[in-house]
């Protein structure tokens, strides 16, 4: 089968590596095949392969944050020159295009955003996720900023009942590996998870997950946000026990983790908390202008 692993590996999407459904996946950064693993044993055996990046906040994010919403516009191609998508589908339905309507004023307005555009998407009607119009907002975007309230309904507008791409997520999947920008704060960061996804749980004893993960954008460990503010530490340590996971990434309100390849640099007030599960496992805390080699 001379060039035939080549071959099949170069037809593999990328959407397929990123998933991680546990199967053996090629990278194309190191150009080999990893075994065939559980995702929680894999951290993805460093086979990421990502060119967009991510902004990560971890909710109740200031309007006069310019630290962060001044990068989310700089990635997004800049002032005068960003696309915003905005995606609001975690709210409830009632409350989703006024959340938007927020959030196009902040980006356009404040910072500067060429265009800020809100996407009609939420739990309400997500029969449009499919349709044409919605599908072409989203390819003239450069960046797509998915807000708070509840990662779940996220996940419910944006993928299959069998946890695959709609239409409207293939679009910003595709955007992403092209190197477009997603942000998300609070369940909108929380979301971009590849492995299991918190859910709900104020403790380690009613934490609750998806064991299909989010949106699969970020591979590196379990995310979390309202980190110190709302004591989450035990639950997610918990959590990654029990999913057989090593890392978590919690990040504080109004801070954000800003993710690029491998690295990620905070952003923002308070801090990002990087805790290891098991035996001989450690807390460690950044703050603003830290590197982290996720």
């Amino acid at each position: 089968m001379k060039g035939g692993w080549w071959k099949t590996a170069r037809r593999m999407s990328f959407s397929r590596i990123r998933r991680v459904t546990g199967r053996n996946s090629f990278c194309k950064r190191c150009c080999k095949f990893s075994p065939s693993a559980p995702v929680h044993k894999r951290r993805v055996w460093g086979c990421f392969f990502m060119r967009g990046n991510l902004v990560l906040a971890g909710g109740a994010l200031r309007e006069d944050n310019a630290e962060v919403y001044g990068k989310i516009i700089e990635l997004a191609g800049g002032v005068g020159r960003a696309k915003i998508g905005i995606i609001t589908a975690a709210s409830e339905p009632e409350d989703a295009e006024a959340n938007g309507a927020y959030y196009r004023e902040l980006f356009a307005e404040r910072y500067g955003a060429l265009e800020a555009e809100w996407v009609p998407l939420h739990a309400g009607q997500i029969g449009r996720r499919d349709d044409p119009a919605l599908l072409e907002l989203l390819r003239t975007r450069t960046a797509f900023f998915l807000g708070g309230g509840d990662q779940s309904k996220i996940v419910e507008c944006l993928l299959n009942p069998d946890h695959t791409d709609s239409l409207a997520m293939a679009v910003i999947r595709s955007a992403f590996e092209k190197g477009a920008l997603v942000a998300g704060t609070s369940a909108g960061a929380v979301v971009q998870s590849a492995g299991p996804m918190v859910t709900s749980g104020a403790g380690p004893e009613d934490v609750t997950w998806n064991p299909r993960g989010g949106l699969g954008l970020f591979p590196y460990g379990l995310l979390d946000s309202h980190f110190s503010e709302r004591e989450r530490l035990a639950r997610m340590l918990h959590m990654a026990q029990e999913t057989g996971w090593q890392r978590v990434y919690g990040i504080d309100e109004d801070t954000a983790l800003i993710v690029s390849g491998e690295q990620g640099t905070v952003r923002g007030r308070n801090q990002v908390v990087v805790a290891e599960a098991g035996d001989g496992g450690g807390v460690k805390r950044y703050s603003s202008g830290d590197v982290i080699e996720l």
